[in-house]
């Protein structure tokens, strides 16, 4: 988490580790690059005040797995949708309640869950499309080289693909 008010950072840590998550706290952009550098995170919780645009974009852009949860003392429209275009997962506007934090946190990790399950099965895809477009082309090189009556022979012995 990256916070630049010590109260609120501290406040912070304490109620995410109560609710299980092993937490790490910075409270400037340095620290920030110095993390990551070193640990591979699932969610970083930002200051928009500490991060500006470019570094959610860049954050998103290197660490495509990592959440970013922006924190905004600005509630104008134009600085939630301005966190938005940059790719932060999520936003809270401060003062936020707890439970705000609990549920932006819980969507960004279950959107990552997801996402994770989603590449799993296209990834399956993928191998077993793989898997069949090279039987497929050993097939053909087989017939190339072979002629027909290869793959016919196999047919007719049912010994299963030869070719």
């Amino acid at each position: 988490m990256a916070e630049r008010e010590e109260g609120v950072r501290e406040h912070l840590a304490d109620f995410l580790v109560r609710l299980g998550y092993a937490v790490d706290v910075v409270q400037d952009k340095a620290g920030i690059l110095d993390r990551l550098v070193a640990a591979n995170y699932h969610l970083l919780l930002l200051d928009e005040r500490i991060a500006g645009r470019d570094l959610i974009a860049m954050l998103s852009e290197s660490y495509g797995n990592m959440g970013v949860i922006v924190m905004t003392s600005t509630p104008a429209l134009e600085s939630v949708v301005a966190a938005m275009r940059s790719r932060a997962s999520d936003y809270v506007i401060k003062p936020f309640d707890l439970d705000e934090i609990t549920a932006a946190v819980s969507r960004v990790l279950c959107r990552q869950e997801k996402s994770l399950e989603m590449a799993a099965v296209v990834e399956t895809d993928s191998l077993r499309s793989t898997k069949k477009r090279q039987a497929s082309n050993r097939r053909q090189i087989s017939k190339a080289e072979h002629g027909d009556e290869c793959c016919r022979s196999a047919n007719e012995m049912k010994r299963g693909p030869i070719c």
